[in-house]
């Protein structure tokens, strides 16, 4: 067992690492696709010829969702999930309009990959759970807004929760190589931090007088920058030093080094 923890520590996803800004907006465009659901579906509805009643009652179910699913102080687990379940529901509902079409059924795929922006488990086994009791149980109770071809209900049901295990692990796959891009990109950053701290501590504190100097195309230009060790040498303040030119500090009875700026 503890060997499966840590291949999977080592090689899936964590979750619930994107920033909180990313993950807002984010958020904002998967909410956003709940709303024009919860808009156009009762429309698609009404034009197959369903009851007006019907059609409208499930759309304010999923205005419900999406409405409670946006509130600023809602957990970020919690909205998530409930925008996945109310994407799940409307693609339910597509499929219920449509009298089963398989066609209706790909919109599940998409809903699937639409989740995966979420970079987190739990919506992830809301969807997949979704399908499986949806598709299983509703093909039992009402056959025919489910499926429009023969079979066992609950067989069809594994299929096609395999087909959206397939889709899963798709997203899962790149939804790991996000976060590896993150992390490499936290650790080259902090890298660099820590190199320009040693570089700074190693040349402000440096015994040996140092400065910074931009290069022009007629050879070296002013000192962009010294430390107090130059400046105790020659004799100048800093402000001095940083109007003066490399050639006008110079003098062959002082050591001291320098390292040129290109001008931009």
């Amino acid at each position: 067992m503890s060997l499966v923890r840590e291949y999977a520590r080592r090689h899936l996803p964590h979750g619930r690492t994107l920033p909180e800004p990313e993950w807002q907006r984010r958020h904002r465009g998967i909410l956003a696709l709940l709303w024009v659901l919860a808009s156009v579906l009762p429309l698609y509805g009404i034009a197959r010829g369903h009851a007006e009643t019907h059609s409208i009652a499930s759309a304010i179910a999923l205005l419900v969702i999406a409405w409670l699913a946006k509130g600023e102080r809602v957990p970020r687990v919690i909205s998530s999930g409930l925008t996945s379940y109310g994407l799940c529901m409307a693609s339910a509902l597509a499929v219920h309009l449509a009298d089963g079409a398989i066609e209706a059924h790909f919109m599940f795929f998409v809903m699937i990959i639409v989740i995966s922006l979420y970079e987190d488990w739990r919506p992830f086994f809301i969807a997949f759970g979704f399908v499986v009791v949806h598709h299983g149980l509703m093909g039992v109770i009402d056959r025919a807004s489910v499926y429009n071809h023969p079979g066992n209900p609950w067989v069809l049901a594994l299929i096609h929760g395999a087909f959206v295990a397939a889709a899963v692990i798709a997203c899962v796959v790149h939804w790991r190589l996000n976060e590896k891009a993150r992390a490499d990109s936290r650790q080259a950053s902090e890298r660099a931090r820590e190199s320009e701290a040693r570089f700074r501590s190693a040349f402000e504190d440096g015994p040996v007088g140092m400065a910074l100097v931009e290069t022009t195309p007629t050879g070296l230009g002013p000192l962009l920058q010294v430390n107090r060790t130059l400046c105790q040498q020659f004799g100048y303040s800093e402000s001095r030093c940083r109007v003066a030119t490399s050639t006008s500090c110079s003098s062959p009875s002082r050591s001291w080094a320098w390292r040129s700026t290109p001008k931009r």
